[in-house]
């Protein structure tokens, strides 16, 4: 029987509304309370997931969620942040320099704070959703903290544009991902949902291969090629896919979880 579950949230468990299947909720208690170790596993921050671990239970001592596509590892309970991955010095600063030829809202995190210099309807609506603090600054490539993250909300064909010039400039130091089709985001080369799902299982003692990780989009790659079974949801890209050992049959409007815990947890 698999130990653990570790679930993106976005696209996997919510739908492009955030609507959340009721069975979703079922099925992750049913999980819990049958012993097995549940496990957000996303790129939204500590704080924009809070809500939705109330919601399922995943709140106790002894309960982890891991933010920010792999940059922090946190206790549910207390919202500790037990463990987390800076971009070394000066990546950020070239990565964000180098995006400023496009017109992108510009976002970056330390921690469980948002860091911008302007307040774009974008920026106010993405904010209000997560339930974020938001720090304002004059300039992002001279902020006084080390960043875990940096998001590049625009359109579609500008964030294209920006994923193909950005890829020569990253020098192996930083990890380059859509995470949605407005949204592009980038972490230091070893902040991954992989690395952080390999280090909450050793903290619970759990073997790797005894870990379930379903996801559906590319930062939900390296979690799915760690664990013991990676999932892709019915409604992920092909390119997803190829690496999942299982695709489901239902899509995240329908409730992945209720076929995931039938098949392969009970």
């Amino acid at each position: 029987m698999y130990k653990m579950l570790a679930c993106d949230l976005d696209g996997t468990l919510l739908n492009s509304f955030s609507d959340l299947a009721e069975s979703n909720i079922f099925y992750i208690k049913k999980a819990v309370e049958n012993g097995v170790k549940v496990i957000l596993c996303s790129g939204r921050s500590p704080a924009s997931l809070k809500r939705f671990e109330e919601l399922f239970g995943l709140t106790k001592a002894g309960c982890y969620g891991i933010g920010l596509n792999g940059s922090v590892v946190y206790k549910c309970d207390t919202r500790e942040i037990i463990n987390e991955v800076w971009f070394e010095d000066g990546v950020a600063e070239k990565i964000i320099g180098s995006l400023r030829k496009f017109e992108v809202d510009l976002l970056a995190y330390h921690g469980c704070d948002l860091y911008v210099e302007q307040i774009t309807p974008v920026i106010s609506n993405y904010a209000k959703k997560s339930g974020i603090n938001v720090n304002m600054v004059d300039n992002l490539e001279k902020v006084d903290v080390r960043l875990s993250k940096v998001l590049v909300k625009g359109d579609f064909e500008v964030l294209s544009s920006a994923c193909k010039y950005m890829e020569d400039r990253l020098y192996d130091n930083a990890n380059m991902f859509f995470t949605g089709e407005t949204m592009l985001e980038f972490t230091d080369i070893k902040a991954t949902k992989g690395n952080a799902l390999i280090y909450v299982a050793g903290l619970l003692d759990i073997d790797i291969k005894d870990v379930i990780a379903v996801g559906d989009n590319e930062n939900d790659i390296s979690m799915l090629k760690s664990a013991g079974l990676g999932i892709a949801v019915q409604n992920a890209k092909d390119k997803i896919k190829q690496y999942a050992d299982y695709v489901t049959e239902k899509t995240c409007i329908e409730g992945v979880l209720e076929e995931i815990v039938e098949k392969f947890v009970f």
